[in-house]
């Protein structure tokens, strides 16, 4: 059994199943930030991608799967000779009396859900919750930072609150209540910079458009660069990596700059990068990289 982390939200997990007249190998990509389902809630689209898809909460990552998962796939989707009458690999089973299943349709996915905690394991995870903009202190990875409305001239050891809902006598700085748990925090609001904005026309198009290059820190310190398409409030394309230094800014520009150029020859289907485990950029075109 095997899980590697593909990106920030993003497993892939492999595993053998046996008996004594068959042996089949299972690996499967799961995504465990789709919104779309029920929180804490498990999907396999047995019968469009095969892929996974969970809706964990933000401060949460998948960090294992147990024994269940093989003992599942042996008695209800493996084995030819099994006899329960359930069948994961039948779409017309009936899982009325499994108690551990249930059929799951949403015109995107089409198979089974379970409960997470029956297949994985979780633990807490600061990298999807990005730091607050009224946020001025130090992260759990020993990074400090400084809101962009922090008022006052020298900056103090206390993590600092400057909501103004919250930092009501302007004569000196506010307590963050909620330093490592911002997101639960009532006046949360994620905070993001922004590294460079844009006007264009695409190519075929009469109509102009914002791009703008965004980057948000999480409270472990990962950053996450976005490309956004402010006019569709679309997200065009994301790029993680473990921390922010200069490389990464470079990296994460360099990919920017391309995609203004693409909408000028009409080619926008750019793929999902992890700088952490990239190689220095060498190649003319850092987009046909990652094609």
């Amino acid at each position: 059994m095997s899980i590697e982390n593909i990106s920030h939200n993003l497993i892939k997990f492999s595993f053998t199943v046996s008996g004594n007249s068959y042996k089949s190998d299972h690996s499967y990509l799961l995504n465990y930030r789709y919104s779309s389902i029920p929180q804490n809630k498990l999907v396999w689209d047995a019968f469009g991608t095969s892929n996974w898809f969970a809706n964990l909460p933000l401060d949460k990552k998948v960090v294992a799967y147990g024994n269940n998962i093989i003992t599942i796939f042996n008695s209800y989707y493996s084995d030819p000779t099994f006899c329960g009458g359930f069948n994961l690999a039948n779409r017309d089973s009936d899982a009325t009396n499994t108690g551990w299943v249930d059929r799951y349709q949403d015109g995107e996915i089409d198979g089974w859900i379970f409960d997470f905690s029956l297949l994985f394991d979780s633990a807490k995870d600061y990298s999807s919750v990005f730091v607050c903009k009224n946020f001025t202190g130090s992260l759990s990875s020993g990074v400090r930072v400084k809101s962009p409305s922090y008022s006052f001239a020298n900056t103090v050891s206390l993590d600092v609150c400057s909501s103004e809902k919250v930092f009501i006598d302007k004569s000196e700085p506010a307590t963050c209540a909620f330093s490592s748990n911002q997101h639960k925090c009532p006046f949360y609001e994620a905070r993001y910079d922004v590294l460079r904005s844009d006007t264009i026309t695409p190519y075929g198009s009469d109509t102009s458009i914002n791009l703008e290059l965004r980057i948000s820190l999480s409270l472990s310190g990962t950053a996450l660069y976005s490309i956004m398409n402010t006019t569709l409030n679309e997200t065009s394309t994301t790029i993680s990596s473990f921390s922010r230094n200069e490389e990464t800014d470079d990296n994460a520009m360099q990919v920017y700059l391309e995609i203004l150029s693409a909408y000028e020859d009409g080619f926008t289907n750019l793929k999902q990068l992890d700088l952490s485990t990239s190689s220095p950029v060498e190649k003319n075109s850092f987009i046909l990289s990652l094609v």
